[in-house]
């Protein structure tokens, strides 16, 4: 599935649409190991602007590799415009898992497409200390 078919997505996706519950229905499909659909990116794409929503995310990014699965798939199929927030989710979960070339990586997409974004300037801080993902206490999610 590419970014056309997420972008067509997108073009019906209707005006009123729901994001609640959008990042648990996600993270569900993904721990099954599926793959999102076109009509789950589009919502997904949209919601991740939104720092409430991808600040979220991020809380709830573990270093398991359905997480990297998912958020390296989400990266690869969404249109560029929406790509900083999975970009940089899936960076933390790379650094997590201490994967730091392709954290990097993940990085670089994520300020080439949303430099302004706090998170992703944190996050890109963080994998470029090349700090052990074991040595960074997180405070626990709310």
């Amino acid at each position: 599935m590419s970014q056309a078919e997420t972008e067509a997505a997108l073009a019906v996706l209707a005006p009123d649409v729901t994001l609640t519950g959008l990042l648990d229905d996600v993270r569900a499909t993904a721990k099954k190991g599926r793959r999102l659909t076109p009509e789950h990116l589009a919502p997904l794409a949209i919601a991740l602007t939104h720092r409430d929503a991808l600040e979220t995310a991020w809380n709830a990014v573990c270093a398991c590799m359905w997480q990297r699965d998912l958020w390296l798939d989400v990266t690869r199929r969404v249109p560029d415009r929406y790509v900083a927030g999975p970009a940089t989710l899936a960076a933390w979960c790379a650094w997590r898992r201490d994967e730091h070339a392709l954290a990097t990586v993940a990085c670089k997409r994520a300020i080439q497409k949303g430099p302004g974004d706090r998170l992703t300037r944190l996050v890109t801080s963080v994998v470029r200390t090349h700090v052990p993902a074991h040595r960074l206490r997180r405070p626990a999610p709310h």
